[in-house]
């Protein structure tokens, strides 16, 4: 459960990296992004829109994988402490990377998604271990 720790002040930095972004790129709230057009014209707000996609990424994958870490812990907790932190810093990879302005380089944290898929099946068979 210790592991679990980590995630809030991870999501803090994602979002104080977004907000330097958007005060980079002069993108106003409650603009979530950037438009296309301005985007395309000026590079600030093109990186604004990748680290806000980065973030908006990993606020989709992080229930799921905290509640998979919740099941697969009662069965493996040692492991499930190591591969959520192995997918964390997967995340922060992931986030560097596409905080570039390049998407393509988003591939640098893909270990953590590898992470994340098997985090899934393990917590689908500690379910199963739990049920059965």
């Amino acid at each position: 459960m210790g592991a679990l720790s980590v995630l809030p002040a991870f999501g803090m930095y994602l979002g104080i990296t977004v907000g330097k972004a958007r005060k980079t790129a002069d993108v106003k709230l409650p603009l979530l992004f950037a438009s296309e057009e301005d985007a395309a014209k000026d590079p600030l707000k093109h990186k604004f829109n990748c680290v806000q996609k980065s973030a908006m990424n990993f606020q989709e994958h992080v229930t799921p994988t905290v509640i998979g870490a919740l099941v697969t812990g009662t069965q493996f907790p040692r492991a499930t402490a190591v591969a959520l932190l192995v997918w964390i810093t997967g995340r922060f990879f992931y986030h560097a990377g596409y905080s570039t302005g390049d998407p393509k380089k988003r591939s640098r944290g893909m270990f953590g998604t590898l992470t994340q898929a098997v985090g899934i099946l393990a917590s689908l068979y500690s379910a199963y271990k739990l049920v059965c």
